[in-house]
């Protein structure tokens, strides 16, 4: 792979602002977009959607790799 880092961000369904919490935020923390107030779910609700777009990017990946090697 020529780039071994994952990035996922998010960004408000009503007004397409960037979500941005605090770096201590609680799985139960409230995120809401900084530019309309609209609510996005739960800190931890977004991080298992994170961690399930890194799993399927990584996945893709790794089967990508193996095509080239045969």
């Amino acid at each position: 792979m020529s780039n071994d880092q994952i990035s996922v961000s998010f960004k408000c369904k009503k007004c397409g602002t960037q979500l941005s919490w605090p770096d201590d935020a609680a799985d139960s923390f409230e995120v809401s977009c900084a530019g309309c107030g609209a609510s996005a779910g739960t800190y931890g609700e977004l991080r298992s959607t994170a961690m399930k777009e890194a799993k399927q990017h990584i996945e893709k990946a790794f089967a990508d790799a193996f095509k080239k090697l045969r």
